[in-house]
């Protein structure tokens, strides 16, 4: 009998959480250093692949869990899904290798490592790693198309009672990990001056509703900049010393355990980021049903 999709996508964050190990490692002053180790098993290109799918279908809930509702998904979404894999998975026709290259970096590789990182939100609510400091108890989908400008990843996860905002900005670049880092500041340079306020005011509503009744009072327009952490997530391949102090980090105003440079180094880059975007189209017809 065939699996139903609900138990098919737990069964690839079960996967995932089972081959892929967060460890802080040796950190400066300025920031604190998570090792994503795991990377590079054979299972995880297709569960990732999974795990994809199920978001850009909408099972992911901001909860962090799978939607409950699979069973009752019908046979017309199909086409809407299988477009949406198609945009990602699939370049335009005719590009030279310079722009087909292009196309890897900043749209195909820069989603898959979203989805990855926020695969990694989701595994980190009922499973303790070094990721986060606590629970994860709220999170927003990734961008659903590549490109798309804003925030990479919104969360909210309980410190000993504490609610803290998470902010993620997601990197992938297979050779220029450190400038891939700094490029990440800006992001965080720009929240801390307050010009994403409006984004992040709206996915306070959003998340804020579903913490615990014990937290739901921590829950103001003010709470980012109370409490808040900042998680750049570095995909790449080539050697990189995330332990060096990095002054744009120490600038940032939360302390260094809250500003933790998340870094995964997989060692076939475009290996791995081509066999999720192969996997991806085999799994529609096991999960839109």
């Amino acid at each position: 009998m065939a699996k139903a999709p609900k138990e098919l996508i737990e069964e690839s964050l079960d996967v995932l959480a089972t081959c892929i190990h967060c460890e802080e490692r040796a950190s400066p002053d300025s920031h604190t250093v998570v090792k994503v180790t795991g990377a590079d098993r054979q299972e995880v290109p297709e569960a990732l692949a999974c795990y994809a799918v199920a978001f850009l279908a909408g099972w992911v809930e901001q909860d962090a869990t799978i939607a409950s509702r699979l069973a009752l998904q019908g046979v017309e979404k199909r086409p809407e899904v299988v477009k949406l894999v198609d945009r990602i998975a699939t370049p335009e026709p005719n590009l030279n290798a310079e722009q087909l290259e292009n196309w890897k970096q900043t749209s195909r590789n820069a989603w898959i490592a979203e989805v990855f990182t926020h695969a990694l939100f989701v595994i980190h609510r009922t499973r303790t790693s070094d990721f986060l400091q606590g629970g994860v108890l709220a999170l927003l989908r990734p961008h659903p198309l590549p490109k798309r400008q804003g925030l990479d990843s919104v969360a909210i996860f309980g410190e000993e009672g504490i609610a803290v905002m998470t902010f993620g900005e997601t990197k992938a670049s297979a050779d220029n990990a450190s400038a891939q880092l700094t490029n990440a500041c800006g992001m965080f340079d720009n929240i801390e001056e307050g010009l994403h306020g409006p984004d992040i005011r709206n996915a306070i509503d959003v998340l804020g509703a579903l913490l615990p009744d014990p937290m739901k009072t921590q829950v103001t327009e003010s709470l980012w900049r109370k409490n808040r952490c900042y998680l750049p997530a570095i995909f790449h391949q080539s050697a990189f010393i995330p332990s060096d102090s990095r002054v744009r980090l120490a600038a940032l105003e939360p302390v260094a355990a809250r500003k933790r440079v998340v870094v995964c180094q997989i060692a076939d880059f475009e290996a791995f980021f081509g066999a999720v975007a192969t996997a991806m189209p085999t799994v529609i017809s096991e999960l839109v049903v």
